[in-house]
């Protein structure tokens, strides 16, 4: 066969086309598994910061009833 023969180059584009189909699909799955991790970290970092709430809430509230018991022992309540 020629160099010029273009059932070669035809062949040759395929054989590129399909590398870089195979390219494609390993990065798409990558890129998924990549942002699937994204999520799980922002899910976390979000359960975290309600726990963080919770915990803040609780603390208050049991100082206000601290607070009340002192005022209410003060006054002889």
């Amino acid at each position: 066969m020629s160099d010029n023969c273009p059932c070669e180059a035809v062949r040759e584009l395929k054989t590129i086309v399909e590398r870089h189909d195979r390219q494609l699909n390993k990065d798409h799955t990558e890129f998924a598994e990549i942002q699937k991790d994204l999520q799980y970290i922002k899910e976390s970092l979000d359960k975290k910061s309600r726990l963080n709430m919770t915990t803040v809430t609780a603390v208050i509230q049991a100082l206000c009833t601290l607070a009340v018991m002192i005022i209410a022992a003060k006054l002889g309540v």
